[in-house]
Parts: structure tokens; sequence; C-alpha cells
């Protein structure tokens, strides 16, 4: 039986979930941000299940998944034990440490 990874969250990533439901207030998108929210959701449990189906990508030293229905990638480690989510950003923006 394959293993289900747990997951951390970075700060940043927990900011950038913040920021995002922020902006999509701002713009009187309230429940756009529901639906992301839950193709996010989505993506976490099927790259818990398969991490390694994420590209790994040598300029962010990280996996990559992009949310199916969306403009956003999940960057995250994998670790022994748990998945390291370390940023969720709109694939416009450049991520940096």
């Amino acid at each position: 039986m394959k293993e289900i990874l747990d997951f951390k969250f970075s700060h940043e990533a927990e900011e950038d979930l913040v920021n995002l439901y922020n902006f999509l207030v701002l713009q009187g998108e309230e429940q756009a941000f529901d639906v992301i929210f839950s193709r996010f959701e989505k993506a976490l449990n099927l790259i818990r299940t398969f991490p390694k189906m994420a590209p790994w990508d040598t300029d962010l030293e990280a996996r990559h998944f992009l949310v199916p229905k969306t403009q956003f990638k999940i960057i995250f480690e994998e670790n022994k034990n748990f998945l390291n989510i370390l940023r969720i950003f709109h694939v416009a923006q450049k991520w940096e440490d």
C-alpha cells in the first residue's frame, strides 16, 4: 500500500494563501477563492500520494506542481515523512527564497 505523506506549510506558503484570498476579496471574487482552494486541496491530496509525479525543477531546487484548472503552482520538498510546502504562487510570478 502506498504511504500517504503529511504536509507542513512554510510561513511563506501560509502567507501566499492569505495574500491570494485578500487579492480576490479586493476584486470582489471571494467565491473564486472557494473554487481555487478546493482545487488546491485536490492537488495536495494527489501529490501527497504521488509526490514524484511532480517534476523536479533545478532552478527552484524543489518539485513543482501546477494546480489543475488554475494558474497556480505548488512548490514543495519531499522529505521522508512529509511534504514541505514552500510556496504557492501564480505562474506569472517568479519564486525567490
